[in-house]
């Protein structure tokens, strides 16, 4: 079982406040990329790449991630979320110098993979970093409202981005503006450095790398909510990251240049997901949970369906649906995981999370690619809009199930008025809570 807040000391207590601070400039810089409104244009002009190429090299770097994301969230759990976050950032200021040199297709995919294992670095060290300091300061309920604030900064960070990008890009070249984003990543591990580490283990507990992952897996197996939010959770991020490498490819299909115009034209997608991480607290409160995770599916594919109909600039407003579900998916289902999981296992159960969004989006994201290719955009948007809302019905129905018969203590009132019957015999528990052991290596 998890040990009660411990009382803290003043300094302790300020140390853990400024790791809220912190984390809000974290996530601001973390991509806060000159090269994210011209990254794929600068694959299909200067590179002499197709979309479907460009989605194609998009599979090997999901597989990395999902490959990488479980040793380097154990890495979290093991040696300190803060380690994990600077590691991460450092490590993407030299894959994006890579990306930027790389002339031939391997050489690009190669800087890919680096960026993949990078990646992985970040992904859920920065959300249990975040609710273990909440949890020290007795306010780990927060954490929905606080990782929504920060989606909303990365948000802003991507907007900052989005509007700077296109007419640098102009100014300097696609090249230059890709080397100028590394920068921005230094500044990102600064900020990580900045960070007090939390504890995140019992007093005097201390377990392997190998442990920590069996102790992850053994979580999941053990929590059936957990274990069914993973594939939802997946298949509604993987439907929105698609629109990253789509959105510039419709710009330059409907006659825009890189420029002022390209860049003014993808900030509505930015600025959609700043509104998505202000709502995310407010929508989870006043639907539940089950209400939440309905209308993400539903907006996602109300979006793809608009943009696959009304094939002309203006679908922007359709597609700027999908940041704000992406932004409002991503802290409602990690704090779902949080408030299941055990502290030592917060960061590696959080990166199988992501492992399964990879391997949803490594799939799904050459097939909308070659359709767009052979097809055209449109016709890629409608085999969003089929997919995902597929798969979404089949994994939430799986998912919904579990949420109604293993809820949390609290939780029965909340999932009363979303209209559920409750199963009050099953209580979930922890397996680290119902006396699981596991050998040290």
């Amino acid at each position: 079982m998890e040990p009660a807040v411990a009382s803290l000391t003043a300094s302790q207590r300020h140390a853990y406040e400024r790791n809220l601070r912190v984390y809000y400039v974290f996530k601001l810089l973390s991509e806060m990329w000159l090269l994210l409104p011209i990254w794929v244009a600068y694959l299909l002009l200067e590179r002499g790449l197709s979309v479907g190429e460009v989605t194609l090299i998009e599979a090997p770097f999901w597989l990395a991630v999902a490959v990488s994301e479980v040793p380097t969230g154990a890495v979290a759990d093991r040696w300190g979320r803060r380690t994990s976050l600077i590691l991460g950032a450092l490590t993407t200021a030299v894959a994006i110098l890579a990306f930027g040199l790389a002339s031939t297709l391997p050489l690009i995919l190669l800087s890919y993979l680096v960026w993949a294992v990078a990646m992985t670095f970040t992904s859920g060290a920065d959300s249990a970093l975040l609710y273990d300091s909440l949890k020290q300061l007795g306010r780990e309920r927060e954490f929905e409202r606080i990782a929504g604030r920060g989606a909303a900064m990365l948000a802003v960070g991507l907007v900052i981005a989005t509007l700077a990008g296109g007419p640098v890009a102009k100014a300097i070249g696609l090249q230059e503006t890709i080397f100028l984003s590394a920068g921005t990543m230094l500044l990102a591990a600064t900020a990580a450095w900045m960070f007090t580490e939390p504890p995140h283990r019992s007093a005097g507990e201390s377990v392997s790398y190998r442990a920590g992952l069996r102790l992850a897996a053994a979580t999941v197996r053990g929590a059936p909510p957990v274990r069914a939010i993973i594939p939802l959770g997946a298949v509604l991020m993987a439907g929105t990251v698609v629109l990253v490498v789509l959105s510039q490819p419709f710009l330059l299909s409907h006659g825009y240049s890189v420029g002022w115009e390209f860049s003014l034209l993808q900030v509505p997608l930015a600025m959609t997901g700043i509104l998505g991480g202000l709502l995310a607290f407010r929508l989870l409160r006043r639907a539940g949970m089950a209400g939440t995770m309905s209308t993400l599916v539903l907006i996602v594919v109300v979006a793809y369906v608009g943009a696959a109909l009304w094939n002309n600039v203006g679908a922007i407003a359709f597609l700027a649906l999908i940041p704000l579900a992406r932004s409002i998916t991503e802290p409602t289902v990690a704090g779902y995981i949080n408030h299941r999981v055990p502290s030592g296992q917060r960061a590696t159960v959080l990166s199988l999370h992501s492992v399964a969004f990879s391997l949803a989006l490594a799939p799904i994201m050459p097939i909308l690619g070659f359709s767009a290719d052979e097809l055209d955009l449109t016709m890629a948007f409608a085999a969003a809009a089929g997919l995902i809302g597929g798969l979404s019905l089949l994994t939430g129905a799986l998912w919904l199930r579990a949420h109604r018969s293993h809820p949390l203590p609290e939780e029965p009132a909340l999932i009363a008025r979303e209209g559920l019957p409750l199963a009050p015999e099953h209580a979930f528990a922890a397996p680290l809570e119902s006396g699981l052991e596991v050998r040290e290596e």
